[in-house]
C-alpha cells in the first residue's frame, strides 16, 4: 500500500495497491523503489549504493532454483529512476530519490548487475507522457 500512496503522489495516479518494486513507464524506463542497504530481499537480491552515490550494485545471492522469471530477463537496455526506501515504522516509509541509472554492460551481467548514475534529476511528467 505504501508504494501505491507514493506513486499516487509522485505520478498523480489513483492506485489502490502496488506491491512491485518497479513501475514501468515504457520498455526502457522504469521507476525503481528499493532498499539500498546491502540486505538480501525476499527474492534473493542484495542492493547497495556506493559511497559516492554514482553506482548501484545489484547482486543475486539466492538459490538459482528460487529465482523468479522476471529476474531472469536481461536488463541491458534499461534506465532506472531510483528511490531508496527508508523504513520509518510499521507501514510508514520515506522514498529518497537517488538519481537516474543506466545498466553498465562493461561491469555487470544478469547475476551481478551494475547501474551507473547518468543524472541527478528526472522529469516524471515527461516520462508519463511518452507512455
Amino acid at each position: 500500500r505504501t508504494h501505491a500512496i507514493f506513486l499516487n503522489i509522485l505520478l498523480d495516479k489513483k492506485l489502490n495497491g502496488y506491491m512491485k518494486c518497479t513501475f514501468r513507464f515504457d520498455s526502457r524506463n522504469y521507476l525503481w523503489m528499493i532498499r539500498l542497504d546491502s540486505q538480501p530481499t525476499n527474492t534473493g537480491w542484495c542492493n547497495s549504493l556506493e559511497e559516492d552515490g554514482n553506482k548501484i550494485i545489484e547482486n543475486y545471492i539466492g538459490l538459482p532454483s528460487q529465482r523468479i522469471e522476471p529476474h531472469k530477463a536481461p536488463v541491458y537496455h534499461q534506465r532506472r529512476y531510483v528511490f531508496d526506501i527508508i523504513e520509518r515504522s510499521w507501514g510508514k516509509r520515506d522514498y529518497v530519490f537517488k538519481g537516474v541509472f543506466d545498466f553498465s554492460k562493461e561491469e555487470g551481467n544478469n547475476d551481478y548487475r551494475v547501474w551507473k548514475k547518468v543524472a541527478d534529476t528526472a522529469d516524471f511528467k515527461e516520462l508519463l507522457e511518452t507512455k
